[in-house]
């Protein structure tokens, strides 16, 4: 279902993975032919309801391996896991908040995850650490309330971007800590992107859209009225 792995400056390979039936697996030494796992069922931390969506995780090597990660489920709620020194059992443990997150990313140079929650429009920090306390997932203010939806995001030099079902694009620069946006505003980009060449524009006839074709394939939709401007974003659809 979904994967994370690390590669130590040895070579070795260090994979955690995660499938539909809630099983997590992790080997050492995933670069080689045959790797060794260990199969770890999860089924009592993670309700029945929640399949896996994303794990992201950092690995400590001057702590004897030690693994610190997030797992993400299809309903959004976060779990925390952590691998202790010189064993190859994880602990996992619910967070209390975000629950409606929809992404996680890594920024694995500063051992932090972020996350993007539906309900409030709030970014989250959880810091991961190679100690025994269990990380806490910060909301990091102000909310972009004008993002109406979000279904994925990313992370590099302090600038986090949300990317919306609309295609709305937003970005925002963090602190050096990765807890707060000190400009106060989450910046939309959408305009600012260079798009594809369009193959063809064609107005339905009916319902008042217009239908682009882009020449890697991609289809837009934008509501276009008879009488009045044009409303709202282009549409990428599915």
């Amino acid at each position: 279902k979904t994967a994370w792995a690390d590669e130590a400056s040895g070579g070795a390979v260090t994979i955690t993975a995660c499938d539909n039936t809630r099983n997590f697996y992790y080997t050492a030494n995933g670069e080689a032919s045959v790797a060794s796992w260990t199969i770890q069922q999860i089924t009592v931390v993670l309700p029945a309801d929640q399949n896996i969506k994303k794990v992201l995780a950092n690995r400590w090597s001057a702590g004897n391996n030690i693994i610190s990660g997030t797992i993400l489920t299809e309903t959004g709620k976060l779990f925390a896991f952590r691998k202790p020194t010189g064993s190859n059992t994880f602990s996992f443990s619910a967070y209390a908040s975000p629950s409606t997150v929809m992404d996680i990313t890594l920024d694995d140079a500063a051992d932090r995850i972020f996350a993007f929650n539906l309900t409030d429009k709030k970014a989250y920090r959880i810091q991961l650490t190679s100690g025994n306390s269990t990380p806490n997932a910060m909301a990091i203010n102000p909310a972009n309330s004008a993002l109406a939806s979000a279904n994925t995001m990313a992370f590099r030099n302090n600038r986090l971007t949300v990317a919306g079902n609309n295609g709305e694009l937003y970005s925002a620069i963090l602190n050096s800590a990765g807890a707060s946006i000190p400009s106060g505003v989450w910046n939309i980009i959408t305009h600012t992107l260079r798009p594809l060449p369009l193959n063809d524009v064609q107005w339905s006839g009916t319902g008042d859209k217009v239908y682009a074709v882009g020449a890697d394939g991609t289809v837009l939709e934008k509501y276009v009225p008879v009488v009045g401007p044009a409303v709202g974003n282009w549409r990428v659809m599915p």
